[in-house]
C-alpha cells in the first residue's frame, strides 16, 4: 500500500475498520438518508436545551 511505510498505524485503523464503515452501503439507497440524517439523540439535547431556555425566561 502507498502509505502503510509512512503512516502504518493509520494505514492499519483503516483497514481493520473498512467494512464496518462500508455496512452503510449495503442498505437501500432510499434508506441511507435517513439514516444519514437521523440523530436522536442530538434531537433529544436540543428539545432539553429549547425547554430549559424557554422555562428559565419566564422566572
Amino acid at each position: 500500500m502507498l502509505f502503510s511505510k509512512q503512516f502504518p498505524e493509520a494505514v492499519e485503523c483503516l483497514e481493520s475498520g473498512f467494512e464496518d464503515a462500508t455496512t452503510y452501503f449495503a442498505c437501500p439507497e432510499a434508506h441511507r438518508t435517513r439514516i444519514r440524517t437521523t440523530n436522536g439523540l442530538e434531537r433529544l439535547h436540543g428539545e432539553i436545551k429549547r425547554r430549559t431556555d424557554r422555562g428559565a425566561r419566564r422566572a
